[in-house]
């Protein structure tokens, strides 16, 4: 997470003063630094420690515009970690998104493990904890629909049913 807006800062410092999580930040690199980190095969890393950010428990992305949707999926791939849901594994980061652009979560669905809805001062400490609790059992990504405040497409119908004879 970046630190240019307050409310990321305040989610870093309630997440780092946890005893049970620590939060590092990374950032979409820009066009000539991602071509660097390609063709060196440099991992996305945390501006903090330096870790690749695939060994990260979860990644989470503030979606503030529609714009940084394809940020999210390319920092996935820089991570190595893979883009679709359903080609993660265990071993693989939870992937979590908030922010303004989750009113409308589905367009990420596939791609986005969680959505943390509402404010994210008021979630974060709850999410927090799921997380910790499952993160030495059987794992963060098959017990993720105890994430009660969020959104997760295998909760909610997504199919369309049209009852009326004309449709325009």
């Amino acid at each position: 997470m970046g630190l240019p807006n307050q409310g990321l800062q305040i989610l870093y410092e309630i997440l780092n003063e946890s005893p049970i999580a620590e939060a590092e930040r990374a950032y979409a690199p820009w066009v000539d630094l991602e071509e660097i980190m390609r063709r060196e095969r440099i991992p996305l890393f945390s501006v903090d420690t330096h870790r690749p950010a695939n060994e990260f428990d979860v990644i989470a992305f503030n979606l503030s515009s529609e714009l940084v949707y394809t940020n999210l999926i390319n920092c996935l791939d820089l991570a190595g970690v893979p883009v679709m849901s359903s080609d993660r594994e265990n071993m693989h980061p939870v992937i979590g998104a908030g922010g303004h652009c989750v009113y409308n979560p589905e367009p990420l669905a596939d791609i986005v493990d969680f959505f943390a809805l509402g404010d994210g001062e008021e979630v974060v400490s709850d999410i927090t904890q799921v997380m910790h609790r499952f993160k030495s059992s059987e794992g963060i990504l098959h017990n993720r629909q105890e994430l009660l405040l969020s959104y997760q497409r295998s909760k909610v119908s997504t199919s369309l049913v049209c009852t009326r004879q004309l449709t325009i």
